[in-house]
């Protein structure tokens, strides 16, 4: 148990790179601890997911998380694909913008950073993100999550990623419900500021979860303080779907062995494909700032579920509509 301990201090205090140290000593000096760890990298690879995070966290502070994550993906020979809409690119690159859309997988936030490929994007990520990349901490506004997962949750990811899940539950700590949530209201404030003075911020209204569900409120406050107030420019909303990407591709990416090598070679046969839609102008949306948060939520929501397929990508978006006597 007091490995444990040290394994949970090092992660709260120095997050996965004084982890990696400390797991390392402990299978050094123990052969129990060696064997143990052998069993666990046979259904997680916690060994090379410790090898990587202090890897990836090496580069984020040389180079930034869009381009750590542009070598990461060369590195491991997983071909990106960005799909933009035509003429387009300009506000992507440049606008003051509030971009969102689905989570896959663990490395989704760096996946949308290397697409995008912009210096002042700042992630809105859960807070243990920062964990186990300290040097991502001056790119992310963290949020801490007020609920655990269920079990429906996590064991619906696959067994490999429930495992790396279970041990970072034990390790990681959050603070009560309250001051995670007035920490949390902080962090859209700061967001909303960046976005105002000409940045560009990412949220994933649903989690990091790949399955469909309900979206959070922090996505609808983002939208309409945007919507309520003057910017230095004007502000887009900007939605994005990312596909062909799923943790079990990560944890096959980075896994030992020749059953890992098989799974390897199905799993990145396509390319990892980020489909930015068309921006919009966040008043063309919200023209109603003082609307109820969740009424937002909803619009955003309704906007996201009904983009067009592929050959309809390039013609205008349908024109949003107001829920119909919707209590909140």
């Amino acid at each position: 148990m007091k490995v444990f301990a040290r394994l949970k201090s090092a992660y709260l205090n120095g997050g996965a790179p004084a982890f990696r140290e400390v797991y390392l000593a402990a299978i050094e000096e123990s052969p129990v601890h060696r064997a143990m760890a052998k069993l666990v990298d046979r259904v997680c690879p916690v060994s090379q997911i410790l090898d990587w995070s202090v890897h990836l966290d090496q580069l984020i502070a040389q180079h930034g998380p869009h381009k750590a994550a542009a070598i990461v993906f060369k590195e491991l020979s997983v071909p990106l694909e960005v799909q933009i809409p035509a003429g387009e690119e300009h506000i992507l690159r440049t606008a003051p913008l509030l971009l969102y859309g689905n989570h896959p997988s663990v490395v989704t936030p760096l996946t949308i950073a290397a697409a995008l490929d912009r210096t002042d994007l700042r992630m809105l990520v859960a807070g243990f993100f920062t964990r186990l990349l300290p040097a991502s901490l001056p790119f992310v506004f963290p949020l801490w999550v007020t609920h655990r997962r269920t079990w429906h949750d996590v064991l619906g990811a696959g067994l490999p990623h429930a495992l790396a899940l279970s041990l970072l539950f034990y390790v990681d700590e959050l603070p009560p419900p309250p001051v995670a949530r007035a920490h949390n209201r902080a962090m859209l404030s700061h967001a909303v500021n960046h976005i105002r003075a000409g940045g560009s911020s990412l949220i994933f209204p649903g989690g990091s979860t790949p399955r469909d569900r309900r979206w959070f409120p922090g996505i609808g406050i983002l939208a309409r303080e945007l919507a309520e107030t003057k910017a230095k420019s004007q502000v887009y909303l900007a939605p994005f779907h990312v596909e062909n990407d799923s943790n079990a591709r990560c944890y096959s990416l980075i896994s030992a062995g020749s059953l890992a090598g098989v799974r390897r070679t199905y799993r990145n046969l396509k390319p990892v494909l980020v489909r930015f839609e068309r921006p919009v102008l966040v008043q063309d949306v919200v023209p109603d700032p003082t609307i109820p948060t969740a009424a937002v939520v909803g619009l955003l929501r309704q906007r996201y579920d009904s983009r067009p397929t592929p050959c309809e990508r390039f013609t205008s978006p349908p024109s949003p509509r107001l829920p119909r006597d919707r209590k909140v």
